[in-house]
């Protein structure tokens, strides 16, 4: 019986990558499919359906070709240096791009009106659930270019399959929440892929086996989800709009089906027919939901068992709430003295909305899911504290091991607290064991070197990347530094807040337009990749090239 399996040829290098690469486009292929769903439930909207059959198809073409090509019947060795992060790389480009083609075939056919970069901006924000957004055709209605005035305007109603469309957009962040990687991971098991899941920035298994943890991850995901849309079904919403919005949600992306957001059911006669709209139930829904999901996956099964004081004893647990808090009191006294000294209005005229807003946003911003409950102009009434908040608490980002974005607060509490134990045992006598101590997980653990050296090597890079792009976007017309530290903060910590319209900006800076877009789209892939994976993948991508350089002219001077 083994004696087939000797024969076998093995397959390693860049070979094995494109087969697993492979593997992945046939994924792929179905989960860009998948909007087809609601055709059934909306049938007006089937003139649509070329736009995601057509790269479905190519996806799920190419994959088995590659896979047959490259895999089929190989015996396959372990990843060698780099080679799990070049693989990484592909899969998050090859996602990004299969999850712009349907924008883009629609704006080709004249249908919409979503430029290559828009496409793949709007693809790269939900596959890295970030929520920033240049959409047009919302489920209220559409914006629309008057080439006169040259600027957009909104226009209720004669949105081009808007349902089909917004559901790929929802359906991309809650793959990408999860993690693009653990669906392959699934095939490919522990031996590679392992290295792929803590690539994408997983830290913890739930279970020693992959595959198990894989499926207990897919399984609390899909229950918050189901139990979120029905909380948002009974707040008011429609049953579309609250599974959308639930996916959304969960993933920590922030994109909705309406054009204004949150905000959207605030109005007057807004309901689902069941119930009416309950604009404070709604937003008590979303932060429970967006707080859920900048929660350590691992620190979820603590909840669901009732390990309750394993969960609340957990140090990020506790500097997630000690954020939230600090956030919210400085926000608010922010807020107060703003609207009182600035803007001249009496701030305890309308305290409870203030209190609603400042701490839905700083919810938002800490958890990296950006989802915004008043319209652009409120947000920047509630003041510049509120505004520098929100940039550092989106800096942050959330938990490891969850679905936020951001250095994430396991990082810059492992910081803190080797500065705390520096400061207090500098001149402590040597003799003396002073250990330093982390409850994390359900046990207490000395911290090791290697842990804090990672921690603070990764946040000088990320805060190096940050000021770079938010030097670069300065330089564009009508951005300031505040502005563009506040969207490019947005965009590496994967939240979604801005501060920038950019439908808008592009009708007056179309040349500039493009510029922003590809800037915030690399920032939003690598706050999701966490940088490393990518400087790695590109690094083994470069060995290759100089490898087989080398040896094609080595061959070229033997002849």
């Amino acid at each position: 019986m083994k004696e087939p399996a000797k024969s076998m040829k093995t397959v390693s290098g860049p070979k094995m990558v494109f087969g697993y690469l492979g593997i992945f486009l046939v994924l792929i292929g179905f989960l860009t499919a998948l909007p087809l769903a609601l055709l059934p439930f909306y049938p007006e909207e089937s003139v649509g359906w070329t736009y995601f059959a057509y790269p479905a198809l190519a996806d799920v073409a190419v994959g088995l070709l590659l896979y047959f090509f490259f895999l089929f019947k190989k015996r396959r060795v372990n990843f060698a240096r780099n080679e799990n992060n070049a693989l990484l790389v592909l899969i998050w480009l090859i996602a990004v791009l299969s999850g712009a083609f349907p924008f883009f075939l629609a704006c080709l056919s004249g249908k919409m009106s979503m430029s290559f970069s828009e496409s793949f901006f709007e693809s790269a924000s939900a596959y890295s659930t970030t929520g920033l957004s240049s959409f047009k055709d919302f489920v209220d209605g559409r914006f629309v270019f008057d080439s006169v005035p040259g600027q957009y305007h909104f226009e209720a109603g004669a949105s081009f399959c808007p349902r089909i469309f917004c559901f790929h957009r929802a359906q991309m962040q809650f793959v990408g929440g999860v993690g693009l990687v653990l669906l392959l991971s699934m095939v490919l098991g522990d031996s590679g892929g392992m290295s792929l899941y803590v690539g994408e920035g997983h830290g913890d298994r739930l279970l020693p086996n992959l595959r198990r943890s894989a499926t207990r991850i897919f399984g609390i995901y899909l229950l918050y989800n189901i139990v979120g849309a029905l909380a948002l079904f009974l707040a008011g919403m429609e049953p579309y709009d609250a599974v959308v919005t639930s996916m959304s949600a969960l993933s920590g992306g922030g994109f909705s089906p309406r054009s204004s957001n949150i905000a959207f059911y605030s109005g007057a006669g807004v309901g689902n027919g069941f119930y009416p709209a309950s604009s404070l139930a709604i937003e008590i829904v979303m932060m429970l939901l967006v707080i859920l999901s900048g929660i350590s996956f691992v620190l979820h099964t603590f909840l669901l068992s009732g390990r309750f004081k394993d969960f609340f004893k957990d140090d990020e647990v506790r500097f997630f709430l000690s954020m939230l808090l600090f956030g919210f009191l400085v926000s608010l006294f922010g807020a107060m003295f703003e609207q009182k000294n600035v803007l001249g209005k009496e701030f305890f005229d309308d305290l409870p909305t203030n209190i609603r807003n400042v701490l839905f946003y700083v919810v938002s911003a800490e958890t990296t899911s950006g989802f915004a409950n008043t319209s652009l102009t409120q947000m920047t009434s509630l003041g510049r504290p509120l505004l520098y908040l929100c940039t550092v608490l989106m800096l942050i980002g959330g938990g490891a091991g969850s679905t936020a974005g951001g250095i994430k607060q396991y990082r810059v509490f492992i910081l803190l607290k080797d500065l705390f134990y520096r400061i207090r045992y500098q001149n402590a006598p040597s003799r003396i064991l002073h250990p330093h101590n982390s409850f994390r997980y359900g046990q207490e653990k000395e911290l090791d070197e290697a842990t804090v050296k990672e921690a603070s090597q990764y946040t000088v890079l990320f805060l190096a990347v940050f000021v770079f792009s938010v030097a670069l976007l300065s330089c564009l017309p009508e951005i300031d530094s505040e502005k563009a530290a506040y969207d490019v903060a947005s965009a590496m910590s994967n939240t979604g807040l801005s501060v920038i319209d950019f439908v808008y900006y592009g009708a007056r800076h179309p040349a500039y337009y493009e510029v922003l877009l590809w800037t915030l789209s690399v920032g939003m892939l690598l706050g999701r990749l966490e940088i490393f994976p990518l400087f790695y993948g590109i690094s083994s991508v470069g060995e290759e090239i100089s490898y087989y350089s080398k040896q094609r002219k080595a061959k070229q001077s033997l002849e």
